[in-house]
């Protein structure tokens, strides 16, 4: 399977990763490590950013099946992860 294949696929909710890695780390934070929370801080940033790139390149190309998601119960709200996303940092 191609990478734009993938890309057509990828459910909305893929951000909830970054959202659950914003969450340990923080509290990896708060218990006093710093080192592995900036090691998650970083990770979740590459990841974040590579899911908005990816998305952008799904609004582009794709927008049909984005749209098709946006209608979809069981796909839709997958997109308030992204929210959520973009708070957990």
């Amino acid at each position: 399977m191609s990478l734009a294949q993938r890309i057509k696929e990828m459910p909305p909710a893929y951000f909830s990763m970054v959202m659950a890695m914003g969450i340990i780390g923080i509290g990896i934070s708060l218990h006093g490590w710093p080192l592995p929370a900036k090691v998650f801080l970083f990770f979740n940033l590459v990841i974040f950013c590579t899911l908005i790139v990816a998305n952008l390149y799904r609004l582009v190309r794709f927008y049909a099946d984005i749209k098709a998601d946006f209608h979809s119960y069981e796909r839709g709200p997958g997109f308030l992860t992204i929210i959520a996303a973009s708070c957990a940092w």
